[in-house]
């Protein structure tokens, strides 16, 4: 009786799933599809198809800075109820990746519309396409930053509209000069060493160059106006002074602090911003600095652009495999300095980690068992940053617990060695051989630490 009454639930559930599953597909048509495309399509598209409504998919908080003008945002989850708003037409589905516009694209084909195109590689990679191919597809490129528009400023598209003021309450657009001068603006601040090398450097560059409209803008207090004139007066021979009443320029390109170099090219396109020293090589411009960047502006040349997810050209400590490995000196907690030059000649693990991060303590508790199993045959040198003086004693304990015997190296002020190896997460570790090439290098937690270090180091 009870093997009866099991089967037969059974088989009112399968019935039941058959039966909402049938449902699904009556309303889903699981058989449809959708196409994909890319941004020369879509491009195409656009020209083309006049009705063509784009639709913009999005998480309901996201903070991402880009979208198509005239797109229909809709969050993803309210996707399938506002379908409606789109019906009899052909859209174009876009997001930020193309991951969830593909989910969205299959779920119109699937409910009756007859043509739906996703957008591969979403909004960043129009940006890509954009950096990738400048010279290539200008026509492309100028259509996309016609349509594009940024919350904030990036490198590729035009800059937001400003207005200045000189001393006379005249108001200036940078904008003017588009088309024919490659325009750089510098924000400083009076008794401020910085600004006061930036406003030397730039008018020695600028002085006699018919290229750069060189904009100095004073982002002081409005007391201090006429103090400013007079030293812009007597550092930059005449060049007038223009202010940015209550930091709205500022404001609007993001500039946090002060000085703050702008390069806007002779086409109007944002090139950089946020750079506080003229002749410093940039390691987010490919060891450029802006001076470079200027110069590469004033000549046509092509001009890089930033190392960032965004442009699809961020380096990682991955691409350093068999290169040879940035030196550098750094000190520990009690002062002495460490030179990674002083190790050629023996196999070196490098890893970077942070005392905060779970995955960060597990790896080094590896390498400082590892560290003991082969101590004479291998060294280890770790960068983490200085712990806060409320979490010295915790830091202290697990050095102390994890028996790590290896240096423990703090950080540079400015992060250049983090940035010299690329990292922009932890744990990151590698492997530096005798003759100073890096091997092995890995991004995150391992737990197959000790094989991959023996097979690096050839044990």
């Amino acid at each position: 009786m009870n093997w009866r009454l099991t089967s037969c639930w059974r088989l009112f559930r399968c019935i039941l799933i058959t039966c909402i599953c049938s449902g699904i597909a009556a309303e889903d048509g699981w058989c449809s599809e959708y196409e994909n495309i890319g941004v020369s399509q879509f491009v195409e598209i656009l020209k083309t198809e006049e009705d063509t409504p784009v639709v913009d998919v999005r998480d309901r908080f996201s903070d991402f800075p880009l979208r198509f003008d005239g797109s229909i945002d809709i969050p993803y989850t309210e996707a399938r109820q506002r379908r409606r708003e789109i019906a009899g037409k052909n859209p174009v589905v876009i997001c930020r990746t193309g991951r969830k516009s593909r989910l969205v694209s299959q779920m119109l084909a699937n409910n009756g519309f007859d043509k739906v195109r996703n957008l591969d590689g979403g909004m960043t990679g129009l940006i890509r396409y954009i950096a990738a191919n400048e010279c290539k597809d200008p026509e492309t490129v100028a259509f996309l930053r016609e349509r594009i528009v940024a919350r904030s400023p990036i490198a590729g598209l035009f800059p937001p509209e400003i207005e200045l003021r000189d001393m006379q309450g005249n108001r200036v657009k940078p904008a003017r000069y588009a088309g024919e001068k490659a325009v750089v603006l510098l924000f400083w601040t009076l008794r401020d060493e910085k600004s006061l090398r930036a406003l030397t450097a730039m008018h020695e560059i600028a002085a006699g160059n018919d290229g750069i409209a060189f904009i100095p803008v004073f982002s002081g207090k409005r007391i201090e106006r006429d103090e400013a004139a007079r030293l812009i007066e007597g550092l930059t021979s005449g060049r007038s002074l223009h202010t940015d009443p209550d930091r709205r320029a500022a404001d609007a390109f993001e500039l946090q602090e002060m000085p703050a170099l702008v390069l806007i090219d002779e086409k109007g396109i944002l090139r950089a911003k946020g750079i506080a020293d003229v002749h410093e090589k940039l390691p987010h411009f490919w060891g450029h600095s802006f001076a470079d960047l200027l110069e590469m502006a004033v000549s046509g040349r092509e001009i890089p652009y930033p190392e960032d997810h965004l442009y699809g050209n961020l380096r990682t400590p991955l691409d350093l495999e068999g290169r040879s490995a940035p030196d550098f000196t750094l000190t520990d907690g009690s002062g002495k300095q460490y030179s990674l030059e002083d190790y050629r000649g023996k196999d070196v693990v490098l890893v970077f980690w942070a005392f905060g991060c779970p995955y960060s303590r597990k790896q080094v508790a590896l390498l400082a068992d590892y560290h003991r199993a082969h101590e004479g045959d291998i060294e280890v040198l770790s960068i983490t940053s200085r712990p806060l003086p409320e979490h010295q004693r915790q830091f202290e304990r697990f050095v102390r617990e994890k028996d790590i015997s290896f240096p423990i190296l703090f950080h540079d002020d400015d992060g250049s060695v983090a940035r010299a190896y690329f990292v922009s997460g932890i744990p990151v570790w590698m492997v530096i051989d005798e003759s100073g090439l890096v091997k092995a290098p890995h991004m995150g937690y391992e737990a197959e630490t000790r094989a991959t270090l023996d097979e690096a180091i050839g044990r």
